[in-house]
């Protein structure tokens, strides 16, 4: 995944980036009418020396990206799943299963949590600035 945005903060080697979201319909919202385009900050490892004001292009890996989601969005709904399955054999309840459910989607955050330090620390799921545009 490429990203373009404009270098605000840079410290150490790492750079504050501010960069558009990107919308469902790719940036044409005149045309469909919806959505609005905010912006967000990333920090982004600054392998290139860029300097406040500039505007650079960062890139991420794909497999990274779903890697990461698939642990956000997918393991969180798995664990309420199993959660509530467990607790409704074991209390033959509905009220416990759903308490179970919800108990072990907590822990999954948890969990997830931790394991985010983690990854942010090992620097494979870093942002890199990867080219200075202007």
């Amino acid at each position: 995944m490429e990203q373009i945005g404009v270098v605000n903060k840079v410290y150490n080697n790492i750079a504050q980036v501010q960069i558009k979201r990107t919308t469902a319909c790719g940036g044409k919202c005149g045309e469909c009418g919806g959505c609005e385009v905010t912006s967000q900050k990333v920090e982004a490892l600054n392998t290139v020396g860029a300097k406040v004001g500039q505007v650079v292009q960062m890139e991420m890996n794909d497999t990274q990206i779903l890697f990461a989601a698939f642990l956000v969005y997918i393991i969180p709904l798995v664990m309420l799943f199993i959660g509530y399955l467990a607790g409704y054999s074991v209390f033959s309840s509905e009220f416990a299963a759903g308490v179970s459910g919800v108990l072990l989607l907590i822990i999954s955050f948890l969990v997830l949590r931790k394991m985010d330090k983690k990854l942010a620390r090992s620097g494979k799921y870093q942002i890199k600035i990867t080219k200075i545009l202007s």
